[in-house]
């Protein structure tokens, strides 16, 4: 579960009360990452304590953060940690997995623990972004650009001590991204990432995706999130409209599809 930005792992868990008891109910373990910068400034007040965010847009000279939604080729300083953060959270849920299958793991699946990502708002940029570079590297596409880049001056000191400013050869960043991609992905009020990446944007992803989209959404709108949808191919493709805003469905019957699909889409 990868939660928006200024949020973090606590609150977005205790937020979402109603999806911890249907994911309990029928056997589905949740697990709640962390973004591992803390957001000391946002656009449009201060933000609420322990913020964090997965990564920083790198903004022309006078341009409002607004403006990353829609333009193209940015660079999100940051975004090695985001992905170094990942990885932990994989390697503990194949640890634990491990541990219960009497040491077997998940690895005899061949694939990652996770089966799948679930990303509300930027948690959903992050995974496309992701699922991007990994796709590019399983693809055999050269590695020209990640969209990562080293945390500025101003971004790292408002950095929390967990993270790294780490800055991964791109080639590296896909390989790593690759290593640790889940069957499918879940896109909550999400909008495609502007980042550099060597995967076409013009062709769709080759990933199972489910889009939860919002028309009421006043932070993301519409439009965008339906583009989010293009960005993967229409075969595994599906979505579910909500008309709450810029907020994680909470009714159960939405909770019931969301699961209905992961067992289609990522089965055991």
């Amino acid at each position: 579960m990868l939660h928006g930005w200024c949020q973090n792992a606590d609150a977005f868990r205790k937020r979402l009360s109603s999806w911890r008891r249907k994911a309990a109910r029928n056997g589905v373990e949740l697990v709640w990452a962390e973004a591992p910068h803390q957001v000391t400034s946002a656009f449009g007040g201060e933000p609420p304590p322990d913020a964090k965010g997965w990564f920083f847009p790198e903004l022309a000279p006078g341009a409002e953060p607004v403006s990353s939604l829609r333009a193209s080729g940015i660079r999100y300083h940051g975004l090695d940690d985001s992905l170094l953060a990942l990885e932990a959270a994989t390697h503990a849920a194949t640890r634990s997995d491990a541990d219960a299958a009497g040491g077997a793991g998940t690895g005899a699946r061949g694939r990652p623990p996770f089966d799948a990502w679930l990303g509300f708002s930027q948690g959903a940029m992050l995974a496309h972004q992701l699922v991007q570079a990994g796709m590019a590297h399983r693809a055999g596409l050269p590695a020209a650009a990640s969209g990562a880049a080293p945390m500025p001056p101003s971004a790292a000191a408002a950095a929390s001590e967990a993270t790294s400013e780490a800055t991964l050869p791109p080639a590296e960043f896909g390989a790593r991204c690759s290593a640790i991609l889940p069957p499918a992905v879940v896109m909550v009020c999400g909008i495609a990432s502007r980042a550099l990446t060597p995967w076409p944007a013009d062709t769709p992803l080759p990933l199972p995706s489910l889009h939860i989209t919002s028309p009421e959404d006043r932070s993301i709108p519409e439009e965008l999130q339906v583009e989010l949808m293009g960005r993967f191919r229409a075969a595994g493709r599906a979505r579910i409209v909500h008309g709450h805003g810029h907020a994680m469905v909470q009714q159960a019957a939405d909770i019931d599809a969301v699961i209905a699909w992961l067992r289609s889409a990522a089965p055991a």
